[in-house]
């Protein structure tokens, strides 16, 4: 699990100037999220385990919720930000479920200014920001270490055969 505190993370104006973040809507936007990532588990069938798609019932309750954004670059689908209130350690803290980068974005540095302007969104209603991310996903990793957060701890899973 990485998390951060009441991260103190500044958006940088240039950067994001030509981001905007709009409340998910499942009849505009499922269509290109499902498409574009349906496309990437294709070119990348080692992440369909890892980072499977959202299912739409949990899209729907991050709609509900106010914590589901559809991001767009100058008018064009960039990504998906969704998250969930979670009281984990005894925090009001939001538990970042989904973070996607369209194919045409990916790897040009858009996470960073997606999430943040996320995280600038929700600072008044959280205190604890925080998700889990697989092992073997490294850019995922990396990124949430540039938004402040730290690891606060490791699990391990084992499956239930190896102890019958």
């Amino acid at each position: 699990m990485l998390a951060a505190q009441d991260p103190k993370l500044t958006v940088d104006e240039l950067l994001c100037a030509d981001i905007t973040l709009q409340p998910f809507e499942l009849d505009k936007d499922w269509p290109w999220y499902e498409r574009d990532y349906t496309q990437f588990l294709m070119q990348h069938p080692e992440m369909a385990t890892i980072v499977p798609i959202s299912e739409k019932d949990d899209i729907s309750e991050a709609i509900a919720a106010g914590l589901c954004s559809a991001a767009f670059y100058r008018g064009k689908p960039l990504g998906m930000i969704m998250a969930e209130s979670s009281d984990e350690l005894g925090f009001n803290g939001l538990l970042i479920s989904d973070i996607f980068i369209t194919g045409q974005f990916r790897g040009q540095g858009f996470a960073s200014p997606m999430q943040r302007l996320y995280y600038q969104q929700h600072m008044q209603g959280f205190e604890f920001f925080f998700g889990y991310i697989h092992a073997d996903n490294k850019p995922s990793y990396n990124n949430a270490l540039k938004q402040g957060r730290e690891l606060l701890r490791q699990e391990v899973y084992l499956p239930a055969h190896l102890f019958l």
